[in-house]
């Protein structure tokens, strides 16, 4: 299991995960920009990793944000409160 991670950079709070449901919740609640990968930390603070997993990866992180938008577009994930009634 994987550890998230909350971050405070450039003022906003973002979240650095290698499970893909955190990326794809955010993307369910249109908030895809409070994630960032490890590679991202490493890239802003002049390091690099070329040896990364994938799951710590910009690419990761993208295609999985994606995936959330996509299911809010069709209805899935997110549910109102007027649902549980």
């Amino acid at each position: 299991m994987s550890r998230l991670k909350l971050l405070i950079l450039d003022a906003c709070v973002v979240i650095s995960s290698a499970d893909k449901i955190v990326y794809r919740v955010l993307g369910n609640m249109h908030r895809g920009d409070q994630g960032i990968s490890l590679a991202e930390i490493l890239n802003k603070i002049g390091l690099t990793a070329p040896l990364l997993p994938p799951q710590y990866r910009l690419e990761f992180r993208e295609r999985w944000t994606q995936v959330g938008f996509d299911e809010r577009l069709k209805g899935l994930g997110f549910k109102s409160d007027s649902a549980a009634d």
